[in-house]
């Protein structure tokens, strides 16, 4: 891709009909990219008002992801190593794996759809290593975490949220493609200090998390792993 947005904007016009799929040879940043403009095009063409989706429908056409980034935790998380040639056979082999999704929403609007979110030191440490790319890759992810972990702090939240009731019927209702709710029917909130807050519907496998920053979750069982860091010493944030 050419620029940032460069991907929606072609996937807008695109005539999709005529494709088996869409392949995305790049990193964490282009497939999130190519993988909300599927799914912005498919909420549109089934005339779904964007702004306030509830439930929404399939990509039009499955993405393949072939890593070439300087991280690669969609295509770690989807086929168990980063590897090229792994991600190659699966396309090749026309191997299809459903993936859970978030949406990202503010004020009633839609921002995109994504796999992970990142609040606290997680989003700075993101931020700051998309601003020094003149790095190479080890280097600004260790600059990036250093430099978040110096200017460490708290943020006041409020998270409300709907526990999953994971069982073995509610794993037999999946499989049958039961639409009844997995979840509990009460809400519930929880508020303070946190340093940092991670929302992931996907393990997240990565160099350093081989088994992935939310090693409970999987790839497509209807869940999300919420995770918080609770305001604490830094010593202590680091252990964690």
């Amino acid at each position: 891709m050419e620029y940032e947005g460069h991907a929606l904007s072609l996937l807008k016009e695109c005539e999709l009909q005529g494709f088996d799929g869409v392949v995305c040879v790049g990193g964490d940043g282009s497939a999130s990219e190519v993988a909300h403009a599927l799914l912005l095009r498919a909420q549109k063409n089934a005339g779904m008002e964007t702004d306030r989706i509830l439930t929404p429908v399939r990509a039009q056409l499955p993405l393949g992801l072939i890593p070439a980034g300087s991280t690669n935790v969609l295509a770690h998380s989807l086929h168990g190593v980063p590897h090229v040639i792994t991600a190659t056979l699966h396309i090749i082999m026309g191997h299809v794996q459903l993936v859970d999704v978030c949406t990202f929403s503010t004020a009633g609007k839609l921002l995109r759809f994504g796999f992970s979110a990142m609040f606290g030191f997680g989003g700075r440490t993101l931020a700051l290593a998309e601003k020094y790319r003149w790095m190479s890759p080890n280097q600004r992810r260790d600059f990036a975490v250093v430099k978040a972990l110096a200017k460490l702090k708290a943020e006041d939240c409020e998270i409300s949220f709907l526990p999953f009731n994971s069982s073995d019927d509610v794993q037999e209702r999946r499989a049958q493609g039961s639409p009844k709710s997995d979840c509990n029917d009460q809400w519930q909130m929880i508020q303070g200090q946190f340093l940092n807050v991670s929302i992931m519907a996907i393990p997240c496998l990565c160099s350093v998390a081989p088994r992935g920053l939310a090693p409970n979750t999987r790839l497509n069982n209807g869940s999300m792993a919420l995770i918080i860091a609770r305001n604490t010493s830094r010593p202590e944030f680091i252990k964690h």
